[in-house]
């Protein structure tokens, strides 16, 4: 079964001159054969705090019979954010989650 590799997930903002402010979320999970697919999407509905982004993480099995090799899926998602619209980003699977904050990146 895949699961969050909690300590992988990072958010930041990311305001470097040349492009508008955008919000980035990292972070593996891990699955126990090759072949999966997985992404972050945002969670809908959102909660009730404005501030904290809730994204849910969808992941597809392979078909058919495959080796029992146990492998990271990197996953990341981009948003267009002002500076100050996020302080935490919540990504869920299943029934885990993990919360990380929105560290300013100049």
């Amino acid at each position: 079964m895949p699961k969050l590799l909690k300590q992988t997930f990072k958010a930041w903002l990311d305001e470097m001159p040349g492009s508008p402010p955008k919000l980035i979320v990292t972070g593996d999970l891990e699955v126990p054969t090759p072949g999966w697919k997985a992404e972050l999407k945002l969670k809908v509905p959102q909660g009730f705090n404005p501030k904290i982004l809730l994204l849910d993480v969808h992941a597809q099995a392979p078909q058919g019979n495959v080796n029992q090799i146990v492998q990271k899926i990197p996953l990341r998602y981009e948003q267009a954010a002002s500076p100050g619209s996020y302080t935490e980003v919540t990504i869920f699977y299943e029934s885990d989650s993990v919360t990380v904050p929105v560290k300013p990146v100049h």
